[in-house]
């Protein structure tokens, strides 16, 4: 279980991911500043660079890692790989937070703007990485290029079954 701390960082995280989604469906995401997302989400400007780099990343806000109970499971699972990573996948994705309204806007503005492609293609680099890491230990002795093609077609299938 998270800390009351950590559950509060994740509400204000979700909080300035939501308020930049919804001014940029207002006035378009050129015009919108981070004093705007700041004031809407009810936080300093400071705070929101405590929090992301730019609006673009604020867009595509903080992806769910694999939660580690989970990747644990998979890892020591013994059962057929494709029911194992069923599992982990779901895992993953019931940590997802945003409504999927918003989820949607997120993917539209992703498609739309250059700078929040490049956004959320770095985080699902990172998240495919995380889990590459967790299929080695599940995997320990098989090609990492084959285990790292593996990731990435899982990550890819997960995203087509979330869109």
């Amino acid at each position: 279980m998270s800390s009351l701390r950590e559950r509060r960082r994740r509400q204000t995280a979700r909080e300035l991911q939501e308020a930049t989604i919804r001014l940029a469906q207002a006035h378009g995401l050129d015009a919108v500043t981070t004093e705007m997302i700041s004031t809407r989400a009810g936080v300093s400007p400071r705070t929101f660079f405590n929090y992301f780099t730019n609006k673009e990343a604020a867009v595509v806000g903080e992806l769910p890692d694999f939660p580690p109970e989970a990747a644990a499971r998979f890892v020591a699972g013994r059962g057929p790989l494709s029911e194992d990573l069923k599992a982990l996948i779901a895992a993953h994705l019931s940590r997802m937070e945003l409504s999927p309204d918003t989820l949607r806007a997120m993917l539209g503005l992703a498609r739309d703007h250059h700078k929040v492609r490049q956004a959320h293609d770095a985080a699902m680099q990172t998240l495919r990485e995380a889990f590459g890491a967790v299929l080695v230990r599940r995997l320990p002795g098989r090609s990492p290029g084959v285990l790292t093609l593996l990731a990435g077609l899982a990550m890819e299938t997960a995203k087509l079954a979330f869109d």
